[in-house]
């Protein structure tokens, strides 16, 4: 049984929440921001839920002397107010989580039950910060669960398929993968397929020696170069079909030969591969190797779209306006919640530096937004 502690002047959630838990967790009442030090101390909860409305702007003077205690739980606030305080507030304290009134309670307790699941804890998490982990930021159970996922793949040395939408954050999660694997002291080299001409592409991977065709000289492909480390390949499924065959001989032979050449070089690096294609349809269709899919395939990430964990939007956002000193409205908040986002985390932050921009002051409105 999970502890929250509710720091509101008012009853009518409390009583609502309590209903809403069904035995998940147990709800305590603090009625004055100066008694909250002290509860914190007799019951540790698991998390603090302020409604920030009722309390007055003293509460932060009084976290700030929370800030001081051995057990520091995670905040949630509950405002009528414009996020520019709520922002001041996430900046100074652990909050995780922001419901502006009114409010979706179905929304608010899949949240809390996210934050207090034990199954996969703060200490877990991994790469959430630099823009390696722009991505994994959020504590949606989608996101709670890849960085969980991420964590196993990573201290293996199969190849890892990565699949997700356009803009999900796949590359992210490739280098992710290689700055927490046993290969993270070798070099991390990413290419795009769809980038590379076909009439290059042999010795762009092979390499080639010196004469090998007109001005060509002594160079390394990225196979070679790879070695004792991560290969990063994205959008697999464009990969030519004569090439697939030689990308499956490389991955079974653990050898190749430079363009001109005959002497074999071994080669050794983890392979990650990345594609918004349906790969077994593209097979289906004889657009790709039913072999090399299944050796490619050994170990999946799927990453979740967007729009399945939009809980993660306010985390995002507050993100990646940190560059911009602005922050977002309630209203705001809620009008990214509730589009669709195609394009997923980089249409997001495509939008936010776009209606930063717009914005003279340091708050977003809707009027703002430019999707």
């Amino acid at each position: 049984m999970k502890n929250i502690l509710y720091l509101t002047s008012f009853t009518n959630d409390v009583v609502y929440l309590s209903r809403e838990a069904q035995g998940l967790w147990t709800i305590q009442q603090v009625s004055k921001p100066g008694e909250l030090v002290q509860k914190i101390l007799d019951v540790s909860p698991d998390v603090v839920f302020i409604d920030l409305g009722t309390t007055g702007l003293n509460i932060f003077d009084e976290l700030d002397q929370a800030a001081t205690l051995q057990h520091q739980p995670p905040y949630v606030v509950h405002s009528r107010e414009d996020c520019f305080l709520f922002h001041r507030f996430a900046m100074r304290h652990s909050v995780v989580a922001y419901f502006p009134i009114p409010c979706d309670f179905s929304r608010m307790r899949t949240r809390l039950e996210s934050i207090l699941d034990p199954v996969i804890t703060t200490k877990e998490d991994i790469c959430l910060s630099g823009e390696t982990g722009k991505a994994l930021l959020g504590e949606s159970l989608a996101m709670r669960s890849l960085r969980k996922r991420i964590q196993l793949v990573s201290s293996r040395s199969e190849p890892v398929l990565i699949t997700g939408e356009t803009g999900s954050g796949k590359e992210l999660v490739a280098r992710c993968i290689h700055e927490n694997s046993p290969f993270r002291s070798g070099p991390y080299i990413a290419r795009n397929i769809s980038c590379i001409s076909s009439g290059l592409a042999d010795a762009y991977f092979f390499g080639n020696v010196k004469g090998s065709f007109t001005g060509a000289e002594d160079q390394k492909g990225i196979f070679e170069t790879s070695y004792k480390g991560t290969l990063f390949l994205d959008e697999i499924g464009d990969m030519e079909y004569t090439l697939q065959a030689k990308l499956l001989r490389v991955l079974e032979e653990k050898n190749i030969q430079k363009v001109g050449s005959t002497k074999n070089i071994p080669v050794d690096f983890r392979l990650v591969c990345a594609t918004n294609w349906d790969l077994g349809k593209a097979v289906d269709l004889d657009c790709f190797r039913r072999d090399l899919m299944h050796r490619l395939d050994e170990l999946r990430i799927e990453i979740p779209p967007l729009r399945e964990r939009t809980d993660d939007i306010q985390v995002l956002a507050a993100h990646h306006l940190k560059g911009f000193d602005k922050v977002l409205s309630a209203e705001a908040l809620e009008c990214l919640i509730e589009f669709n986002w195609p394009g997923n985390i980089r249409q997001l932050f495509h939008c936010l530096s776009r209606s930063a921009c717009e914005a003279d002051g340091p708050v977003i409105y809707p009027h703002h937004l430019r999707f």
